[in-house]
């Protein structure tokens, strides 16, 4: 009898693919450890990551506060700084610069230093040439053209600027307003030569005062006597040059002698309109030929101010005087007073004089209030020095303003 077969099969297992999963089974635990290694390392660089990014965004912040600060220090500098690259471009423009050469920090960064600041002068005097000879500039003075075309004396240094090669990249300018203490040696030069020129006139005034009395008495005696005859003429001719001889030496002993002020509660308006009817009967001025107009402080009550009467007085007629001579045909004087109440701590009254004469260049304007300076054939020059000396004993100023055939403006500041 035949045995029915089995209907199931023996398997017998496969070695390779046994040993092929495995190698696959290790790998992937490799790998899985190889990921867990990456992400632990990942992580920690993370954190590394956060941290160092933590410290750069503390180090750029304080950067950043320390750019505004030094930045804050050069724009609190009165000086100008300017600073060159090395192909001459301004790279650095501080506030004080913008205010001397009246440039904004905009319209000059980028652009060549040669084109904007120093086009008037040659490059002997610019931070160029510091750029080209490496030879630092010190104490030097120049004068630049500001960008409304003003000059402007100042005292510059130089300084060059090395990288970390060693190698000269740019240039760094410190410039000084001089405008000032110019002035202010102006002033001092003036004072030593009007104290001179003071001492001279009181001198002169003395050694003239005392023959010009007895020629004057003499005189006095010929015309008293009984029969002075055909002579009473010239006898009157010689007392009419004595006597503008004395007003001359008035004029020295006013502009070489201390005065002392005397101080009076003054209604100006009032002031004013007495002056001018002083200057009328004194002067006889052609009312068809010249008016003279006042145009008074408006504000209620009117303001009374301390000056000295005839001290004053006497300024206002020479400025007077002075604008009638400069009317050649016909014209007019306007007298203006106002009252300036703005700042508080710089209250004053200003007194202007205008008149409709020849007006005056920069040659004249600049020596106009200098002792024996004067454009008439006649007269010694020396109203307007006594004037301005008047003005300064009032603590006040004098100003004028002028243009050649459209007239002068002079204007007295008094302050409170």
């Amino acid at each position: 009898m035949i045995k029915a077969m089995s209907s199931k099969k023996k398997i017998t297992p496969d070695f390779h693919f046994i040993e092929a999963f495995a190698d696959f089974h290790s790998e992937m635990t490799d790998l899985e450890t190889s990921y867990q290694a990456l992400s632990n390392e990942i992580q920690t660089l993370n954190k590394s990551l956060s941290i160092k990014t933590g410290e750069l965004e503390t180090r750029l912040e304080k950067a950043h506060r320390l750019q505004q600060f030094l930045d804050s220090i050069l724009n609190s500098i009165t000086e100008g700084v300017i600073v060159i690259d090395s192909r001459e471009r301004i790279v650095l423009f501080n506030r004080g610069a913008e205010i001397l050469t009246e440039y904004s920090r905009d319209s000059v960064i980028g652009k060549k230093y040669m084109d904007m600041i120093g086009s008037r002068y040659t490059q002997r005097f610019s931070p160029g040439y510091t750029l080209k000879y490496g030879e630092a500039l010190l104490h030097q003075e120049k004068e630049i053209i500001t960008r409304s075309g003003q000059k402007v004396p100042v005292r510059f240094s130089t300084t060059p600027v090395y990288d970390q090669q060693g190698r000269l990249s740019g240039v760094v300018e410190v410039m000084t307003d001089l405008k000032r203490l110019k002035q202010l040696e102006a002033v001092m030069q003036r004072l030593k030569t009007q104290a001179s020129l003071a001492h001279m006139a009181g001198l002169v005034a003395h050694e003239i005062r005392n023959p010009l009395g007895g020629l004057l008495g003499h005189v006095d005696l010929l015309m008293q006597s009984q029969n002075p005859g055909e002579q009473q003429a010239t006898l009157d001719a010689i007392k009419t040059s004595i006597n503008q001889i004395n007003h001359i030496v008035n004029r020295f002993q006013l502009f070489s002698k201390p005065v002392q002020p005397h101080f009076q509660s003054v209604d100006l308006n009032k002031f004013i309109l007495d002056v001018i009817q002083i200057f009328k009967k004194n002067n006889q001025p052609d009312p068809d030929r010249i008016l003279i107009e006042f145009r008074p402080v408006t504000s209620k009550p009117v303001p009374l101010w301390n000056i000295d009467p005839l001290l004053m007085e006497q300024v206002l007629l020479d400025i007077m005087d002075n604008a009638e001579k400069a009317i050649q045909d016909r014209g007019k004087i306007v007298i203006r007073l106002r009252k300036k109440s703005k700042p508080a701590r710089d209250r004053a009254m200003i007194i202007s004089i205008s008149d409709s004469g020849i007006g005056m260049d920069d040659a004249v304007l600049n020596q106009l209030f200098v002792p024996f300076f004067t454009t008439r054939a006649r007269g010694m020059g020396l109203s307007l020095a006594v004037a301005r000396n008047f003005v300064h004993f009032h603590r006040g100023e004098i100003d004028i303003k002028s243009e050649v055939g459209r007239g002068s403006t002079f204007s007295i500041k008094l302050p409170k």
